[in-house]
């Protein structure tokens, strides 16, 4: 997480399983990693009484600052009642751009719109689209994007997402 006003000052996550604090590592959840073309909903409850994400669908619960937080994908944005496509890739050769407006993180019984773009379409802030590469050999593909952080105790903070592995059909 990038902190506010700057491009390279990050916060640092002392919970995070990485030697670099400013990355917090992911671990596929029971889906295997986030599904192209289909939402994976939170739970039912999304929080446990403590505050703790849930969600274990497309990663495991990562502890953030002292609290599990998770990520999910819903038809409808958690944070600003917008409704959301799909999550989707497009690869033009071996470059990959995406749709990723549905991206959200739950932490702390708060939802965090991450996606790019905003669920309104828009790109506020340090936000940048979603791009990529992909390999149709091998199937490897790696894409990253920035979320503006809207509300919340990290408002006005930046998101920095960065997913790799294969896509699988």
């Amino acid at each position: 997480m990038i902190l506010p006003g700057g491009t390279d000052k990050f916060f640092l996550n002392n919970d995070s399983r990485a030697s670099d604090k400013s990355y917090t590592l992911f671990r596929a959840g029971t889906d295997k990693g986030l599904k192209l073309g289909a939402f994976q909903n939170p739970p039912d409850p999304a929080f446990a009484a403590n505050g703790f994400a849930q969600a274990r669908r497309i990663v495991l619960p990562e502890t953030f600052a002292g609290i599990d937080f998770s990520i999910t994908t819903a038809e409808k944005d958690a944070q600003t009642g917008l409704k959301d496509t799909v999550p989707r890739l497009f690869a033009t050769g071996k470059k990959l751009t995406g749709d990723l407006r549905a991206w959200t993180a739950g932490w702390n019984k708060i939802y965090f719109n991450q996606g790019a773009p905003k669920p309104n379409g828009t790109l506020p802030g340090f936000t940048k689209p979603v791009n990529g590469t992909y390999d149709p050999k091998t199937k490897a593909y790696e894409i990253s994007w920035y979320s503006l952080i809207v509300g919340g105790p990290f408002n006005g903070f930046t998101g920095y997402w960065h997913l790799q592995g294969k896509l699988i059909a």
